[in-house]
């Protein structure tokens, strides 16, 4: 018997067995064409095109699917980051056939170029992103144990609010505050009144409004003189490093520091969600389920959680997954992010910023 399933815009998966042995195989055609395909399996009719030899040479489809890419309007970044991972592979194979390549001399290459796991995923996720696409040979991720999500204390905070100068407080106290990309902040977005509004350029492709009550004035001087993405990273690390704080914690580990504080004090991980700018709310559970309430209470000591209905634990690690969407209704949700700022005094500007 055989099957098939669709996997995206012009992307099949035909399932079907041939003596008795179970075959799994992906094509890109139309749904007219992948009909036409299940018809010759259940007939056992051979067809040629099922083959899934390819005689183009490695050079050409990764220049095709950087082309392919570029048309599409992808960021620089990511293509950048594409065109990194296909010059490892042309080092690695050179300029010879697609169906010769064998995948295990990409792990032998990559263990020689990098010892963290996430750098050779990273590597590999775009590997196999260009041989999906061609039916090209698979490739399999490293496994890679799950850590906590990294963020800083309100101890922390202080601490380099003290030793930093004004404009990199301008950028690191808007950061702190909105939840942000540095990315977000320093290229996509823009003051309307009282709100950052973010354009639809940034990572997300979604336009959305971030309060912008408690940094209003400190934006506004940011983007008179930003400095560079790698400005602000370089003059946090160093200034991290200097004041013996975790050197793995990084600029965007605020964004993580926002979205904990409101998460305890709103309770509503939807909300949170939508305000760091998520696709989707299961984005949000991966990475701050795993915080408890009174974990949070001791780390962010200025918030404090308020249920915001009957029931006394009414927070995230008390419901499943997906309580947000069903058991919240409109009265209970954190409704407009106007009174979510002014009720969010968790932290005050420093004095000598003031």
């Amino acid at each position: 018997m055989a099957s098939f399933k669709k996997l995206g815009f012009n992307k099949y998966k035909f399932d079907f067995r041939i003596d008795g042995k179970r075959i799994r195989m992906t094509k890109n055609c139309t749904l007219q064409e992948a009909r036409t395909i299940l018809k010759g399996l259940q007939s056992k009719a051979v067809f040629p095109n099922l083959n899934n030899q390819n005689n183009k040479t490695l050079y050409e489809e990764c220049d095709n699917f950087i082309n392919n890419y570029i048309i599409k309007g992808y960021r620089e970044n990511t293509i950048y980051s594409y065109r990194l991972a296909f010059k490892y592979l042309k080092e690695c194979y050179g300029d010879i056939l697609i169906s010769n390549i064998n995948p295990e001399a990409f792990y032998m290459f990559l263990n020689i170029k990098y010892d963290n796991p996430v750098s050779k995923n990273t590597i590999l996720k775009h590997a196999r992103a260009l041989f999906n696409s061609i039916d090209g040979p698979k490739f399999a991720l490293y496994k890679v144990p799950k850590k906590i999500t990294q963020h800083f204390t309100d101890d922390e905070l202080d601490l380099l609010y003290d030793h930093m100068d004004r404009k990199l407080f301008n950028h690191i106290w808007v950061l702190d505050n909105t939840g942000m990309r540095l990315s977000e902040m320093l290229e996509h977005s823009y003051l309307d009144k009282d709100y950052i509004k973010i354009g639809s350029s940034s990572k997300t492709w979604a336009e959305r409004l971030v309060p912008a009550y408690n940094c209003h004035d400190q934006y506004r001087e940011m983007k008179k003189d930003p400095f560079t993405r790698w400005g602000v990273t370089q003059r946090f690390s160093k200034l991290i490093k200097k004041l013996g704080i975790n050197t793995d914690k990084k600029t965007k580990h605020l964004r993580n520091t926002f979205a904990l504080r409101l998460l305890l004090e709103t309770g509503d991980i939807f909300y949170v969600s939508r305000m760091i700018g998520h696709e989707s709310v299961k984005t949000t559970e991966k990475y701050y389920l795993p915080f408890h309430k009174d974990y949070l209470m001791r780390v962010f000591k200025g918030v404090h959680f308020v249920p915001k209905n009957d029931e006394k634990d009414h927070f995230l690690g008390s419901y499943p997954a997906k309580f947000q969407s069903e058991r919240l209704d409109s009265n209970q949700r954190p409704h407009d992010p106007q009174s979510c700022a002014l009720e969010s005094k968790y932290r005050e500007i420093p004095a000598r910023f003031k």
